[in-house]
């Protein structure tokens, strides 16, 4: 021990520094697997969110979720959405998400797709890029120009002008015969 603190000292004294530590493309970011995300309030399940592989940044303020498939219900009494999305991409300080290749389903199987979602909680508002598309059992709607969710009233507005396609209820075969 004493040896230890005379060879502290006589390298302190020179200016000795340890060695850098070795240069890696992915130094600033941590690789994960199998992530879970789950948020529960009282008894009920809100959300839970899983993704093979994430990437987190060494200040724990960006994460990186590849090939998300998460569940959300914000209240007991109130419908159920599923997510699968490419990529997502959260700003935990700003708490901010980037949705890529988004595609939500609901309990009464419509499904709503873009290429790119953008929201935050605190702000309220979910939009989504263009080409939207928002399927059901017997409809599609197709927006050019986005759409805008409000969070808490649940409401979606498609934006500009809207290609629709209506077919009678039932008719199974008039989802895959609709004009695209």
């Amino acid at each position: 021990m004493k040896h230890a603190a005379v060879a502290l000292s006589v390298c302190v004294a020179l200016g000795c520094r340890p060695p850098p530590p070795p240069e890696r493309p992915d130094a600033g970011m941590a690789q994960l697997k199998g992530v879970v995300f789950e948020r529960i309030r009282g008894d009920h399940k809100v959300l839970r969110m899983e993704a093979p592989t994430a990437e987190l940044d060494i200040d724990g303020t960006r994460v990186t979720l590849n090939n998300l498939t998460g569940e959300a219900q914000e209240r007991p009494d109130a419908g159920r959405y599923t997510l699968q999305a490419a990529r997502v991409v959260a700003n935990l300080e700003a708490n901010t998400f980037v949705v890529e290749q988004a595609r939500a389903h609901d309990d009464n199987n419509r499904q709503l797709s873009s290429p790119r979602l953008y929201f935050s909680p605190d702000g309220g508002v979910a939009v989504a890029e263009p080409p939207v598309t928002l399927e059901g059992p017997n409809f599609e709607l197709r927006s050019e120009q986005g759409a805008r969710a409000d969070l808490a009233s649940e409401e979606l507005e498609l934006v500009g002008p809207v290609e629709a396609h209506v077919w009678p209820v039932g008719d199974a075969g008039a989802a895959h015969s609709a004009p695209r």
